[in-house]
C-alpha cells in the first residue's frame, strides 16, 4: 500500500457549489472577450464536458466537443 504523503483538499465541495448562472456568466464573459460565441469553440472533459454540453444547448458556439 502506498502511504498518503499529502491529502488534497476536497474539490467536490467547490464543484457542487457551482450554479448554472455562475458557469454560464463566466462562459459568456469569456466568449465576449474573444469576439462573441460564434467565434468560440467550447470543449470539456468530465464536469467541464457536462457544462459545455449544457451550454451548447442554448448558445451558438462555433463548435462544441465534449468527452
Amino acid at each position: 500500500m502506498i502511504p498518503v504523503i499529502r491529502k488534497l483538499p476536497d474539490g467536490s465541495k467547490k464543484s457542487n457549489a457551482l450554479t448554472e448562472a455562475q458557469v454560464f456568466a463566466d462562459l459568456e464573459a469569456a466568449a465576449k472577450a474573444a469576439g462573441g460565441p460564434q467565434k468560440v469553440a467550447i470543449s470539456g472533459f468530465c464536469l467541464g464536458g457536462t457544462w459545455a454540453w449544457r451550454s451548447g444547448a442554448s448558445r451558438p458556439w462555433a463548435a462544441q466537443v465534449n468527452f
